[in-house]
């Protein structure tokens, strides 16, 4: 009998405007915060480079800096995986590097979202479809 896949959740604090921005396209759009933070990692894994590691910030450079209000996700042992083989391609230490990455992740795909003056919001680049990982498939 195979054994059920165990997702692990992460605890992750988010800057307080990433983090409004996260939740009022969220809201808006219908799409839930975990299908856009998987978008998020997905589409950021698969074009950052080495180059792009100095972009990710510390825990050093973010302190105080954090909203209180955390998002709790769920990733599948696969995008865990993925993620640690980010942090090992990018020689980012382990501490930490779950948090850093996806809150890296997160507000990259914020940025590329634009909210017009009228509340309206214009998207730059895809959103996800749907609750599925946009990551590759694990064969």
């Amino acid at each position: 009998m195979p054994r059920p896949v165990r997702n692990n959740t992460f605890k992750i604090w988010l800057e307080p405007g990433i983090d409004a921005t996260l939740r009022r396209y969220c809201e808006e759009t219908g799409v839930s915060i975990n299908a856009f933070v998987r978008y998020a990692i997905g589409s950021t894994l698969t074009t950052m480079t080495k180059a792009d590691a100095r972009d990710v910030p510390t825990q050093k450079e973010i302190y105080g800096r954090l909203s209180e209000q955390a998002i709790t996700l769920r990733l599948s042992p696969y995008e865990r995986r993925c993620l640690e083989a980010m942090a090992g391609r990018l020689l980012m230490e382990r501490k930490r590097s779950y948090a850093r990455l996806v809150r890296y992740c997160i507000s990259r795909a914020c940025r590329q979202i634009s909210f017009s003056g009228d509340g309206s919001h214009r998207e730059q680049s895809p959103a996800p479809a749907c609750e599925g990982s946009p990551l590759p498939s694990a064969s």
